[in-house]
């Protein structure tokens, strides 16, 4: 899985979904990423509620914080925010779908299927949980159910679409991968290392033969 590896190193392929960026909160985003380094996670929680509450808006201080430990690689951390935000908003799909990814991070496959399939039953089209869904099949070795995903999930994310491309050579789907390979190469906007990812896919080449495959819990 050294593409995946690769990915998942650089960029995780969820974290841009619901970035700060997307949802326009860059301010809110690094003064909460500030407390929670200098004041810890109760000023972090606390200062989002603060700002949902003068603003009206609907910022959920465990989801971002979550997102903020996810970011930093502390899955552990993360996973126990992240749960605390779906107790909070049980019927908020962006969170109980971002839980699911960062369970696939942490090897619980298992926890992650149940979480991006609830969060499919309430928000058939939610484009976190089908990414999600498109990397866990992915790691399962499912090319087949993996690029589907990736294509029901209408992503512009870079690294989906490398895993969906690199998903439909080893279905042996070599038109849809074709076509992925043109939604590379449009979004990545010349990026020299997304571009070299797609080189190593097979999308643009000869057929390749599917990797060995490592057990999800190796």
């Amino acid at each position: 899985m050294a593409l995946y590896q690769s990915i998942r190193d650089r960029d995780h392929i969820v974290q841009t979904l619901v970035s700060p960026d997307k949802a326009s909160q860059n301010e809110h985003w690094r003064e909460c990423e500030k407390l929670l380094k200098e004041n810890g996670e109760s000023a972090a929680v606390a200062y989002v509620n603060s700002v949902a509450a003068e603003t009206h808006s609907q910022l959920d201080a465990y989801y971002m914080v979550g997102m903020i430990y996810s970011a930093q690689r502390r899955n552990e951390d993360a996973i126990r925010v992240l749960n605390k935000a779906a107790e909070v908003s049980p019927n908020n799909a962006d969170v109980v779908a971002f839980l699911g990814h960062v369970y696939i991070r942490d090897h619980n496959y298992e926890q992650s299927e149940l979480d991006l399939k609830r969060a499919l039953e309430m928000s058939p089209l939610n484009q976190i949980a089908l990414v999600g869904m498109g990397e866990l099949q992915y790691m399962r070795g499912q090319w087949t159910e993996a690029a589907r995903y990736f294509d029901e999930s209408h992503t512009q994310e870079v690294s989906a679409l490398l895993l969906m491309c690199h998903a439909y050579v080893l279905a042996g789907n070599r038109d849809k991968a074709r076509e992925a390979a043109e939604l590379v190469r449009a979004f990545a906007h010349g990026d020299t290392k997304s571009l070299e990812e797609l080189n190593s896919t097979g999308c643009i080449g000869d057929a390749v033969e599917p990797p060995p495959f490592a057990h999800p819990g190796q």
